[in-house]
């Protein structure tokens, strides 16, 4: 019965050295740390703004003030430790002056600008032929305004305006050159225009004629009266400096020069220009010296495509956009800590170093890990015992 009796003593004594201890921790963790609940619960504290140009207060010390850790910075420019200069009074800087921590600049807006560049415009589709139905007027030597001429020699040319409805395709007037008393074979006469395009863009061109003849048919003429046109990509107007073999024969024949019904010939081709300008030639042809009246009627030339100058702005950029220089939000809504030099911190901001909020014991696994023991402890001391009621 003696030998129980001690072993429930010993019991009592591990039991209360067990509430002892929970009583200890219990009032450590209220009345010792309980103090630094108020900065750890409430709001945490704002960075204290550290004087740039001035010494710090002599009660004051680095470890006492709260400043923003930062992280990796965007340009990885080096931050130049900034310096304390003296002032005109001749104060003594002291031999070890801390240094200034990097103050929270006011948010700046930087408009980002976008690159812009000039591409042609290439929906302006339109005509680039001035005056190609003739209908704007004709020069003193019956050329049509807009129009140059040329013709050979041995023969008689002459460029008139045409009124007759017969021999106008539409509107009131079209292109006359008549030829006749051709001594040489091979007589031209015909005009032409320099005009204005986008290199490497895609032209209509389109023509309408007349052939008439004192024949009235290629059979009887041998083929003796003809049109062609050229195109000289460089925008010459020399019609004789274009090799014979360029030149593009119309298919257009004959027509009798006293009959009472014509037809207009029509012929329709796509170019692409290499230059800038470019020139087109028609010409009429007279393949043999055959001294008979020939009339060539042009009217409806065209020459469709995209306009030249004219442009769009287009941004290469993100333009539009506006960006922070310093302080405030960075971009994104993503909040960024700036060094002294204003620089945007890639990471957001971290939590402001200095005093952190205590875990509360109940939360503290050292805690329930020291409970954990006593009560081991304290069933072992049971099981020993073999209590008995």
């Amino acid at each position: 019965m003696e030998r129980i009796t001690n072993r429930r003593v010993i019991l009592i004594i591990l039991i209360a050295l067990l509430l002892v201890c929970l009583l200890g921790i219990l009032a450590y963790n209220v009345f010792l740390r309980g103090a630094g609940d108020d900065v750890a619960g409430g709001i945490p504290p704002t960075a204290t703004p550290v004087p740039t140009e001035e010494t710090l207060e002599d009660d004051v010390t680095p470890e006492e003030v709260l400043t923003p850790t930062p992280t990796r910075v965007i340009t990885g420019q080096e931050t130049t430790e900034a310096t304390v200069e003296a002032t005109d009074e001749g104060v003594v800087e002291p031999a070890e002056t801390p240094t200034p921590r990097p103050t929270t600049p006011p948010a700046t807006s930087v408009a980002i600008t976008p690159s812009v560049i000039e591409v042609p415009d290439l929906s302006q589709i339109d005509e680039i032929l001035e005056n190609g139905g003739f209908e704007e007027g004709f020069q003193e030597n019956g050329v049509g305004t807009s129009w140059g001429s040329f013709q050979t020699g041995s023969v008689n040319v002459a460029f008139s305006q045409e009124t007759a409805e017969l021999f106008v395709f539409e509107g009131n007037f079209a292109q006359r050159i008549s030829v006749e008393h051709a001594v040489e074979a091979d007589r031209f006469a015909g005009i032409y225009q320099t005009v204005e395009v986008v290199p490497g863009e895609v032209y209509t061109l389109t023509l309408h004629g007349q052939i008439r003849s004192g024949f009235g048919d290629v059979n009887q003429s041998g083929y003796g009266y003809r049109m062609q046109y050229v195109i000289d990509y460089e925008g010459d107007t020399n019609w004789q400096n274009i090799p014979a073999d360029e030149w593009v024969e119309l298919p257009w024949d004959e027509q009798l020069l006293g009959g009472s019904e014509f037809e207009f010939g029509a012929y329709t081709t796509h170019i692409t220009p290499t230059n800038e300008v470019m020139t087109l030639f028609v010409r009429s042809w007279n393949k043999w010296p055959i001294q008979s009246l020939a009339e060539y009627t042009l009217d409806g030339l065209s020459l469709v495509g995209p306009l030249p100058g004219q442009t769009l702005m287009v941004s290469t950029g993100t333009g539009g956009e506006t960006g922070l220089a310093s302080g405030g939000p960075a971009a994104g809504g993503a909040t960024g800590t700036p060094t002294a030099g204003g620089d945007q911190l890639v990471d957001g901001g971290l939590p402001t170093t200095g005093i952190t909020a205590p875990a509360a014991f109940m939360h503290d696994g050292r805690f329930w890990g020291g409970v954990i023991v006593l009560l081991l402890l304290a069933l072992g001391a049971i099981y020993r015992a073999k209590w008995r009621w």
